[in-house]
């Protein structure tokens, strides 16, 4: 017998109809509350706001339900709960006090037990806190634990699931558990746990650069940051690492220095870059090292966006209105906002136009109330970047462009210079008629930009195009190319006559130079460019020093292995860019050390020494340096010098014999 289904889905469809509609009256609700305590939290007075912003960076406000985006200049209030997800970063303002959040940091800002100051509780995460002497009270609870900063004082906190370290930079700070305190001053390291909390006997106190660092870079060049610490309870002789990555995983690691003592300097291009010093095992110098402290800093562009519209030469005719002039450039990163100038004169030594703008263009209406009359004109811009960057921007190159009248408007005034004319014609001498005095044209230089940088290496390789504009008749023209700030004084590195606009020349040596275009025209006039331009040659950068070098450090040669194989083999990992390597063997002695062997550059990424009466008993220090050369030999581009050492231990009282068989005693 057919069963009846026409009354159960019915059925089924209503209860599933009732959960749904049950669900969605709940969401409506979160959402209702969440709405409503949005709204009750403009009422509330906030504590600060988001000075940078770097991807995403979420907020929650007490006893709410979801989470919503801060942007920059975002106002932050108490009881927020504060979320950094990974790749990003964020300063926050409050109360005078900068605090910088790192990735994957998580923090609620809450009123203290006393209701007297701010605290930020602290879950997860990495976070720099800098007070001034001006600044409002605020604390740090960490594990239950707190920390009061006191005026004038710098300090990092990372806490991972292993317990938290703090570091005091700079000033002091109290640490107070169970009612007693505990001062914390600069340079020392604090070990947080479950169980309490403990000085770390060893580390390394660093001066600069602070954490989260923020630096503008004008130069269109590598960036040279300098590292400078102080030793904790290291030995003078325990030297240190730094290595410094593009990624916080040090998966990417561009740059290692070794051998540190308390200082190093390291020439980084722009975008974030992560840092960490360490140092050998004191116990045994040969296993892993230990970091000591890392960080992270970020180098931004300040020299100036790029100036997209109006194009330089651009006509604005003016008709019966105004025109509208529409200028905009390439946004910058991190700037909070622009300023735009106009003038009459290359130089911008009295802009007519001065403004501000929170976005990368401005709209100029009513030229006529503006005072940009028929002529040329010149405009810049500089971006301006929160307090937190070191440094100060520069204004971007300078382009130019025209106004004129329109047609109608310029018959009219020829009409009546021609009826002016005619009457001084008339009525006046001819000799006694004023001629019109002939304008000089503008030079302008075109590229290399205004404090372009040129890698080293591509300096090396490359010739340099050098281009200038000018709008009047030359008959001729001469580059200038020197050291001095005022090319045009002294003797020239570089003087090249009558150049085209458009010239390749090679390129100079590393440093800073100058350069201007100095042309004259067919009514007579010596023109140059307004402003000298500088060109800046950057160093060639060392190759990376090879790595995975056999033997390994320490290692033993007895007078079996030099009998069994009659040489030593010297191996090491190739090195991205290098074309060929030098092999210096050197011998350790109570004097200091002795060069015994140096290869010719060669390709092969190992080598077999053979002339083995070089080598007496004791230890050899060997070493190899990537080099990049041309087909003719020349060098390029040398590198990182690598080093390990070996022991000859031999039994012989003399040095090693050879004859034709191999080794003998």
């Amino acid at each position: 017998m057919k069963k009846n289904t026409k009354s159960a889905l019915p059925i089924a469809d209503f209860i599933v109809v009732i959960i749904f509609s049950c669900i969605a009256a709940f969401s409506i609700n979160l959402f209702r509350i969440d709405l409503l305590q949005t709204i009750s939290s403009r009422n509330v007075e906030p504590v600060g706001i988001v000075i940078i912003k770097r991807n995403i960076v979420q907020r929650r406000l007490e006893d709410r339900v979801l989470w919503d985006r801060l942007t920059n200049e975002s106002p932050v209030y108490p009881g927020d709960l504060i979320r950094v997800t990974e790749h990003s970063a964020a300063t926050l303002h409050i109360e005078g006090n900068s605090i910088d959040l790192n990735e994957n940091t998580l923090i609620r800002i809450t009123r203290s037990p006393n209701n007297e100051s701010l605290q930020i509780v602290m879950s997860e995460g990495n976070l720099s806190i800098t007070t001034t002497e001006v600044s409002g009270l605020i604390s740090l609870n960490i594990n239950s634990r707190e920390i009061q900063p006191v005026a004038g004082m710098k300090l990092n906190v990372t806490s991972a699931g292993t317990g938290t370290r703090l570091q005091v930079i700079e000033g002091e700070a109290l640490l107070i558990e169970e009612g007693h305190g505990s001062k914390i001053t600069a340079g020392s390291f604090v070990a947080i746990t479950d169980d309490g909390f403990s000085l770390e006997d060893r580390a390394v106190a660093v001066i600069n650069p602070v954490y989260n660092a923020h630096y503008l870079n004008t130069e269109n060049t590598p960036f040279a940051v300098d590292f400078l610490w102080n030793k904790i309870n290291l030995d003078s002789d325990e030297l240190l690492r730094l290595e410094i990555a593009s990624d916080a995983n040090y998966k990417n690691i561009l740059h290692v220095y070794e051998n540190l003592d308390r200082q190093a300097q390291a020439a980084l291009t722009n975008g974030p870059w992560y840092w960490r010093l360490s140092c050998k095992n004191p116990t045994d110098p040969y296993l892993t090292n230990t970091v000591l402290d890392e960080g992270r800093l970020m180098i931004i562009d300040g020299s100036g966006p790029q100036l997209q519209s109006p194009a330089p030469s651009s006509v604005f005719r003016i008709k019966d209105e105004s025109p509208v002039l529409y200028f905009n450039w390439d946004k910058a990163e991190e700037a909070s906002s622009y300023i735009l100038e106009v003038c009459d004169t290359p130089d911008f030594s009295a802009p007519q136009i001065r403004r501000q703008s929170q976005v990368a263009f401005f709209t100029l209406t009513w030229l006529a109330n503006s005072n940009l009359g028929p002529g040329t004109w010149y405009w810049r811009v500089m971006s301006v970047f929160p307090p937190v960057y070191m440094g100060s921007p520069s204004f971007s190159q300078v382009n130019y462009f025209r106004v004129e009248q329109a047609a109608a408007q310029a018959a009219a005034q020829t009409a009546e210079a021609q009826s002016l004319s005619e009457w001084l014609a008339a009525e006046i001498p001819p000799e006694l008629i004023p001629i019109p005095e002939p304008v000089a044209p503008v030079l302008l230089l075109t590229a290399p930009a205004h404090r372009a940088g040129i890698d080293g290496l591509t300096a090396l390789r490359q010739r340099t195009v050098f281009t200038w504009e000018c709008e009047g008749e030359i008959t001729r023209a001469r580059l200038y190319l020197s050291r001095n700030p005022d090319p045009f004084i002294g003797q020239p590195a570089a003087e090249i006559q009558n150049p085209g606009r458009s010239i390749s020349v090679n390129t100079p040596n590393e440093g800073t130079w100058y350069w201007n275009i100095e042309a004259q025209t067919a009514n007579g006039f010596t023109v140059r460019a307004a402003e000298n331009r500088v060109l800046r040659i950057t160093p060639v950068p060392l190759l990376s020093a090879p790595v995975n070098l056999q033997p390994a450090r320490g290692q033993n040669i007895t007078m079996r292995d030099l009998q069994a194989r009659r040489n030593i083999g010297f191996s090491w990992q190739a090195v991205q860019g290098a074309n060929a390597y030098i092999i210096t063997i050197l011998q350790q002695a109570q004097g200091g050390r002795r060069q015994v062997f140096r290869s010719q550059p060669q390709t092969r990424t190992s080598y077999l020494f053979d002339d083995l009466r070089l080598l007496d008993k004791g230890t050899f220090i060997w070493q190899v340096e990537a080099l990049n050369r041309r087909a003719n030999g020349t060098i390029d581009q040398r590198g990182n010098i690598a080093e390990s050492s070996f022991i000859m231990d031999i039994v012989l009282p003399g040095p090693i014999l050879i004859d034709g068989s191999g080794v003998v005693e």
